[in-house]
């Protein structure tokens, strides 16, 4: 069960390659082991799901994470024809997917309904929708989320595990834990929470509580996952932003742990950024044996397109830092662009493939 009382959080202790055999900080295979892509922009109808797993894996991946909770069964069929791996996102703190009423609902901070997101998102407001907020701007999640301290968030997750295991997905993607305001939650529970812990932990940053709150959320769904359906790996995305630590990522029990490195929406990060996120995503150290920093990169067409020349800086910034894993989004938008297509064959083909489990 979900803890409610937080010890203070101690440094973490990192884990090399040569010390446990599966860490990625020494010894990494040159090579991407793990390449995963996720689609939600092309329509989840039965005759569109060949057409998207032929499209992942003429890219060059090897893994498909399906936000939809549709067509699960032929997905999965599908992708093991053809030598993919099929992973489902699950959302457990998404009140539209946690499929019971009266969540315990996160509470933001006074004031905070009327920023962007919760309120009318302004004409020419560069919204991040969940990414790091544009430097000097100030905004929310747009959906409400259920609190990461409410007890039937285990439990209930645990019900879609258990479908996803049946259904023969490979694995799960935890995705969308996190606070709509990107820092806290002040219901009634989290606040009774936050007092009982600063009588331990008087002079700790009050950050410190709510990062634990989304650390032992994931912590204890994975040890739930591993003692209940062992052959089942966990990948996540740590989304929505944390802006109190972006890489609270390093402390958590996953196999795959997918960290932005480049987002959707403009504008869209300087290269340099963008270099440093993914070294640190790879090689920052994780807490626990066996954990792969996944850099992920984001591209959307349209208005927020970025050139075939910058998607290739990108991916060639991954490889350089020896990455084992990769998430690249969204499919459907790749796919309808040609010139970014052949940029992410190239990057993506010319490796062997390695095990995605």
């Amino acid at each position: 069960m979900i803890l409610l009382v937080m010890v203070a959080a101690t440094g973490c202790h990192c884990f090399s390659a040569r010390e446990e055999g599966r860490g990625n900080t020494v010894g990494r295979l040159d090579r991407l082991e793990l390449k995963v892509t996720c689609c939600w922009n092309i329509p989840p109808a039965p005759e569109n799901i060949p057409k998207i797993v032929d499209g992942a894996k003429s890219l060059g991946f090897n893994a498909i994470a399906w936000t939809s909770r549709r067509q699960d069964a032929l997905l999965v069929k599908l992708c093991h024809e053809k030598g993919l791996k099929a992973y489902k996102v699950l959302e457990p703190l998404g009140i539209k997917k946690i499929r019971r009423e009266n969540p315990l609902l996160q509470v933001m901070e006074p004031g905070e309904e009327q920023l962007p997101g919760a309120a009318q998102i302004p004409k020419g407001y560069l919204y991040q929708w969940g990414g790091e907020p544009v430097a000097g701007n100030r905004e929310v999640h747009e959906s409400p989320l259920a609190c990461p301290n409410d007890p039937a968030v285990l439990s209930h997750t645990m019900v879609m595990v258990k479908e996803a295991e049946e259904i023969g997905y490979d694995g799960v993607c935890w995705d969308l834990i996190g606070y709509r305001n990107y820092h806290s939650c002040r219901c009634p529970r989290c606040t009774e929470c936050l007092a009982h812990w600063r009588k331990t932990n008087p002079s700790a940053q009050e950050s410190t509580f709510f990062e634990n709150q989304l650390v032992f959320l994931y912590n204890d769904l994975g040890s739930e996952v591993r003692k209940q359906y062992p052959r089942m790996a966990l990948l996540c995305h740590t989304y929505p932003e944390f802006t109190d630590n972006p890489f609270y990522g390093r402390r958590l029990n996953v196999d795959w742990c997918g960290v932005t490195v480049s987002w959707f929406f403009p504008p869209h990060w300087p290269m340099e950024k963008v270099k440093v996120l993914a070294d640190r995503v790879v090689n920052g150290g994780y807490e626990r044996p066996g954990v792969a920093g996944m850099p992920l990169i984001g591209f959307y067409a349209g208005d927020f397109r970025k050139s075939p020349e910058r998607i290739r800086e990108e991916l060639a910034a991954i490889k350089a830092v020896r990455a084992r894993a990769i998430m690249v989004d969204e499919l459907g938008d790749i796919l309808g662009d040609p010139e970014i297509a052949k940029v992410v064959r190239e990057a993506l083909s010319d490796r062997s493939e390695g095990r995605a489990d």
